[in-house]
């Protein structure tokens, strides 16, 4: 029988020689009353060095030491008298999927409360000395208590539990929980049968404690403007996971009014398409169904979108203006508005760089002089990494560059040695230079132009301060451009938290929320929403419930050293009690 839980702590038994050797080799001085200090001098004496052996003194104060040298070795070696003692130690792993919050009719109960239902029979089952680790799953899986946790804590977690994500991959979730299962038995409970045992491991005992349930989920919500409308619309699709025809009922609702409301069939297994036209000037819309198995499901929240629309400036040579058709390009873009304005642009194109927080390109002006023009047919070469050159050829084009145009940054396009595009990026902003005489070359011309200004600017929207989208599904990280280095705060659901970031604020695995509040100190930046929209786990009608055991055979559950035995707190009370009996013992010969 093992009686000691932390071998290392035996070392600690050398503090009984120890105090031994203290008493043994102590020096006692005491206090002598004498008429002068001269008569006890003796100039030829010299003190001994080193200590000398003295009878050993067994006053209080030796046994007192002695034994809380004893209780102190015992407390730090883990003593317990029933050291073969173990637990039971429940290595859990819940499904987060969103088909375990399913609703069914009374009295059934959804899977995440069969789940919490069937645990605790374990609990009792197993007695209050069990020990628990929850796991839940997910694209990063987290753990909700333990390793090793307490009934008391475990119970707290299942009730604060409530799952909520889109489909994963579940053995992420189980590979960690083998790290505190000491390869005995993990038990995985879901609401659908595994499609391939193997997949989950040998160890582990699936319990699958789903019901199958008819449902419908709104998909594809979005918001739009269609092009030279001043209204937005949404447009969704209800899709059908039933196995019989249904009357459904769908609600769009502003301000907590009902504006639309819409009787429909929906047949089994199908989908239904509508497309609202909203009241001009109108913020969150919400889309309601019908309550039916799942509800995560049936609501949708959609917020205006962010006006990220380029402001683009020209300041070229009106004859470079014509040969690049820049206002035709403009205006066929479509988050692209010219401005005359060069300090509202967000992009100048000119023959010289714009000031910050502008991005520029930057082309040549025409020389009178056509020896110190320089045009080119072949040999270009791109860098196809780079954003600004997705989808360019360069087939067929003749380039004609200026001879004295300096360009700095780094080549984005060259031929030979000689640099045609650049890039240069500082303080947040961009400059390109374009080494191009579009009134002696082709590239206006070619397919390569409008893809080449399309690029840039898409690259210069996804740099303008804001968030990238408002209306994201869950498993969508959420994006805020904005310039140099803040704190945030995120309000979400049921906490806030604080979020530090450089340039771009992203946020991963938020859960559905439709009200989320970003915070610059106390002004508020903007509001977003988290919508669940997967057709995956929408779909209920496959779960079932059944357990599914170990494929290694016979499996026992995980032990755990017992840690809750009395016998540590009483060593420690009484080594407090042997230290203050010591102390108040010495006081008290010393004042004598």
């Amino acid at each position: 029988m093992n009686w000691f839980t932390n071998s290392v702590g035996l070392f600690a038994f050398a503090a009984l020689p120890a105090v031994l050797i203290l008493h043994l080799y102590r020096q006692r001085h005491r206090d002598y009353p004498v008429s002068a200090m001269f008569l006890w001098l003796d100039p030829e004496s010299r003190d001994s060095s080193g200590f000398t052996r003295r009878p050993l003194q067994k006053n209080p104060s030796f046994w007192l030491e002695m034994l809380a040298a004893l209780l102190l070795a015992l407390c730090l070696s883990g003593f317990q008298p029933w050291g073969a003692s173990k637990v039971v130690h429940l290595v859990v792993v819940l499904d987060d999927s969103a088909s375990m919050s399913a609703t069914p009719n009374a009295p059934a109960l959804s899977p995440r409360d069969a789940t919490i239902a069937y645990l605790e029979e374990q609990f009792q089952k197993l007695g209050r000395r069990t020990r628990v680790t929850l796991i839940q799953s997910g694209l990063r899986p987290q753990l909700l208590c333990g390793p090793g946790a307490l009934l008391a804590e475990a119970r707290e977690a299942l009730a604060a539990w409530q799952p909520q994500s889109s489909g994963h991959d579940p053995r992420s979730a189980l590979q960690f929980a083998r790290e505190f299962s000491a390869g005995e038995e993990v038990q995985y409970f879901t609401d659908h049968a595994p499609t391939q045992e193997s997949a989950v491991g040998a160890e582990v005992r699936v319990i699958a404690l789903g019901l199958a349930l008819e449902n419908a989920a709104i998909l594809g919500a979005r918001r739009f403007r269609p092009e030279g409308v001043a209204r937005d619309h949404v447009s969704f699709s209800v899709r059908s996971f039933a196995w019989n025809d249904q009357e459904r009922l769908i609600r769009i609702m502003i301000n907590q009014q009902v504006v639309t409301e819409k009787s429909f069939r929906l047949r089994a297994g199908t989908s239904v398409d509508f497309d609202f036209p909203l009241p001009a000037s109108v913020g969150a819309v919400d889309l309601q169904l019908d309550p039916d198995g799942l509800l995560l499901d049936n609501q949708i929240r959609l917020f205006p979108n962010p006006d990220r629309i380029v402001k683009v400036s020209i300041g070229l040579e009106e004859e470079a203006v014509q040969a690049l058709r820049l206002q035709q390009l403009i205006q066929a873009l479509p988050h692209a508005n010219a401005t005359q304005e060069q300090e509202q642009a967000n992009l100048f194109v000119g023959h010289a760089r714009a000031p910050s927080p502008a991005w520029s390109l930057v082309l040549p002006r025409n020389p009178n002089d056509t020896e110190q023009a320089e045009a080119f047919i072949a040999g270009f070469l791109p860098e196809k990494r780079h954003a600004l050159m997705q989808g360019l050829t360069l087939q067929g084009v003749v380039w004609t560059r200026a001879r004295e145009f300096l360009l700095d940054g780094i080549p984005l396009l060259s031929i030979g040695d000689i640099p045609l595009l650049t890039e240069r990026a500082q303080d947040g902003t961009a400059t390109f230079h374009l080494n191009l005489l579009p009134q002696r070359s082709t590239l206006p011309q070619s397919p390569d132009w409008p893809i080449l200004m399309s690029n840039l600017v898409e690259l210069c929207r996804s740099s303008l301060e804001g968030p990238r989208t408002r209306n994201l599904v869950a498993g969508q990280a959420f994006e805020y451009v904005h310039q140099g280095r803040k704190d945030f705060v995120l309000v979400g659901a049921n906490d806030e938290r604080t979020l530090h970031s450089e340039k771009l604020l992203e946020v991963e695995d938020l859960p559905p929320f439709n009200d989320y509040i970003l915070l610059d100190g106390e002004a508020e930046l903007t509001r977003f929403t988290v919508n669940f929209a997967d057709p995956q786990e929408s779909d209920l009608s496959a779960a079932e419930s059944q357990v599914f055991a170990p494929l290694a055979g016979t499996t026992v559950l995980a032990q755990q050293a017992y840690a809750e035995s009395p016998i540590g707190r009483i060593l420690l009370l009484l080594l407090l009690a042997c230290l203050a009996g010591d102390w108040l013992y010495l006081g008290k010969e010393k004042a004598q």
